[in-house]
């Protein structure tokens, strides 16, 4: 009578005993060539090394698909070395397997659901299920290790688990937008108050082996975690880039990570602030005014460019003075900041963020011309300029700036003194200098003259001129 047996999975054909002669032999449970070896083992991600063969053991699958949560090893019988009632046993990790002919052998292998990288193995046993054969000769079976690794989710795992900032006293401050694992920003912004220094803390994932920040690698992570950084504000203002990174020999050699800017803006109550602005005093002149509720400033330049400087009833705050031109400089208490005076008159605006809405000022800008391009009219001369500019109303001078630009001019007898051999004219109080102060070597022409010599004079009835008369003034 003929026997059942497989000649491949799920394909059962009836054959007799002298059909069998010419395929693989078969041996039963307990024979020495009993055979136990897989015939094919493949995965539905990733790729094996090396290339499967029945006769080799050890095997990696890298899956470089990081977001892949199983993977499914079909394996199979070679059958046609089996009866039907005598495969072999299978055991996956330990577990038995029961094997099919008729259907597909598959197992799945959940992968770590954790957002890390995956390390495990598959250990595959295929063994005769009559066990061991004898003390001295041992099972028959052989086991195939498939070593399993998956590239960790590097997006997340380089991703802050947290992000703080705690005032010295204990306050903790929320960011904006609120910091979030599952969702993160790429930048957060804190606006505290009460204080220049706080601690930021800084939580990586525990994959992450690097911490930088500011570029500048955090060698103990654990302290970071447990200490918090001091974050100094300068002019209300700090900001720190936060870097938690990953290296790995295998997945990124050469490290990997996000950049996370948190930026601290310490609000202030700006109801009660006051701000003076000035330009230097030989480009220019700034002053307040008030037009019903609105404050502004007009200024004066008499150059193409001026140093404008700003100072603040409280120096922790900072302004930013926007052109025309759409250009920002950034104002702090007592520094300097040179701007370009366009030719045409402007309107900069002052802007001063605080704790609630920000507080703005107009600039009037123009550009005016210097006194030293107005000719005063006669009898009337430059005043000096000492160290403040002198400059008129408008971009050209006029009659409307006689009085700002020019004075009376000194009279010569207010020169200290004339030059040697001469001397001040008799009318010297009635002749003007040509300066705002009379200047020997600029006036002594017309300040002073020679004196007549005495051989010019006219001796009276009995006299005469003396011999040496002359050279004698």
């Amino acid at each position: 009578a003929g026997a059942m047996v497989w000649m491949r999975p799920g394909r059962p054909v009836l054959a007799t005993i002298a059909a069998l002669a010419v395929s693989a032999e078969i041996h039963l449970p307990g024979d020495a060539e009993f055979h136990t070896r897989l015939e094919s083992l493949a995965a539905t991600n990733g790729v094996l090394r090396p290339k499967f063969h029945p006769e080799v053991y050890d095997y990696t699958l890298v899956i470089e698909d990081e977001v892949v949560k199983k993977v499914t090893f079909h394996f199979t019988l070679d059958t046609a070395r089996y009866s039907a009632t005598n495969l072999p046993d299978v055991l996956l990790d330990g577990r038995r397997f029961v094997y099919s002919p008729a259907d597909a052998n598959e197992h799945d292998v959940v992968l770590d659901e954790s957002i890390g990288p995956f390390d495990g193995t598959l250990h595959i046993k295929v063994a005769d299920p009559a066990g061991r054969r004898g003390v001295f000769r041992g099972e028959n079976q052989h086991t195939y290790a498939i070593r399993i690794l998956q590239a960790p989710e590097f997006e997340r795992i380089t991703t802050p688990r947290n992000l703080t900032l705690v005032s010295l006293a204990g306050r903790v401050w929320e960011s904006d937008p609120p910091f979030s694992f599952e969702h993160p920003a790429r930048s957060y912004t804190y606006r505290p108050r009460g204080g220049d220094v706080f601690r930021l803390y800084v939580e990586c994932t525990q994959w992450a082996n690097i911490l930088l920040i500011d570029g500048e690698q955090v060698h103990d992570t654990s302290d970071i975690a447990s200490s918090g950084k001091l974050v100094t504000l300068s002019h209300l203002r700090a900001s720190r880039s936060i870097q938690c990174m990953y290296k790995d020999s295998r997945w990124a050699p050469e490290g990997v990570g996000n950049i996370f800017q948190v930026d601290i803006e310490e609000t202030v109550d700006l109801s009660d602030l006051k701000v003076a602005m000035v330009v230097q005093e030989d480009q220019g002149y700034c002053a307040m005014r008030a037009d019903k509720s609105e404050e502004y400033f007009r200024c004066r330049v008499g150059a193409d460019s001026a140093d404008f400087l700003l100072t603040f009833s409280d120096q922790r705050v900072a302004g930013a003075l926007a052109t025309d031109s759409g250009a920002e400089h950034l104002m702090y208490h007592g520094v300097e900041a040179t701007l370009r005076i366009p030719k045409h008159p402007a309107t900069f605006t002052l802007t001063v963020e605080g704790d609630t809405a920000p507080r703005r000022w107009p600039v009037e800008v123009l550009r005016v011309a210097r006194c030293s391009t107005l000719r005063c009219p006669h009898g009337l001369v430059h005043k000096p300029s000492s160290e403040r500019a002198r400059l008129c109303l408008q971009e050209t001078c006029s009659a409307d700036d006689v009085d700002a630009c020019c004075m009376k001019s000194p009279r010569c007898d207010t020169l200290d003194a004339c030059p040697e051999g001469t001397r001040l004219r008799r009318d010297a109080a009635s002749v003007g200098c040509g300066g705002p102060v009379c200047d020997a070597g600029r006036d002594a022409d017309v300040c002073c003259s020679a004196p007549a010599m005495c051989d010019t004079f006219a001796c009276g009835v009995g006299q005469r001129l003396r011999d040496d008369a002359k050279g004698i003034p």
